[in-house]
């Protein structure tokens, strides 16, 4: 595939882009105290896309809002 394709490059390639543009957009802010802070992007653990995906959803029941009146 050519380099100019939207396809060329993995969607990990374009996550390492997102967090590049980011660190460099805080330095632009911060300035100074981002100095020495070092961004890094790591690889997903072996398995843990199957761990997450066998674990039961999050029991959540929605609750309600109180019923507001307005004051005239």
């Amino acid at each position: 595939m050519l380099p100019t394709l939207p396809g060329y490059r993995t969607r990990s390639d374009r996550f390492d882009d997102f967090v590049l543009d980011s660190a460099e957009r805080l330095h632009d802010i911060w300035g100074k105290p981002l100095d020495g802070v070092r961004f890094a992007v790591d690889e997903i653990p072996p398995g843990l896309e199957q761990l997450v995906a066998d674990r039961a959803p999050p029991r959540w029941v929605p609750t309600p809002r109180p019923h507001r009146t307005r004051a005239r």
